[in-house]
């Protein structure tokens, strides 16, 4: 008998992409699962690039509160996961859901790491908010 290795008594609670079941993950878990594994650069076999944005946007509306986990997530994949486009996504839907929040000026200035990083920032903030001004937090973070 082992000692360490015991018996899972949980039942699967969810559904995968392929129709199997599977476990469900807590909404941060989920938020990260799913944003390292994004590389942007097409579809994928289950998902289409368009689902897989959206589904992103739709895990970060329900983490809304905690919407400083979110701009720690946006670092992390930036600086850690080297993922560049998912990290300005993430920035641009920070930048779209929160206002007047300190964290959000620090998160942008840790994302762009490169001068490139600010100008694709900007350009998909315009593209997704077309006629709107470019927030404070993206200006001073520039």
């Amino acid at each position: 008998m082992s000692k360490f290795n015991g018996t899972n008594k949980s039942k699967p609670t969810g559904t995968n992409m392929a129709g199997g079941v599977s476990y469900s993950r807590p909404i941060k878990k989920e938020i990260v699962s799913v944003v390292l594994n994004s590389m942007l650069n097409g579809d994928s076999y289950y998902e289409k690039e368009t689902d897989r944005l959206k589904r992103i946007e739709t895990l970060i509306g329900k983490a809304v509160e905690d919407s400083e986990f979110v701009a720690k997530c946006a670092v992390y994949t930036r600086n850690e996961g080297r993922l560049r486009s998912v990290s300005h996504l993430l920035s641009v839907i920070l930048l779209e859901k929160v206002k007047g929040e300190g964290f959000v000026r620090a998160a942008l200035e840790k994302v762009m790491l490169r001068p490139d990083d600010a100008t694709e920032i900007v350009a998909l903030f315009n593209q997704r908010n077309p006629g709107k001004m470019i927030p404070n937090a993206l200006r001073r973070a520039i």
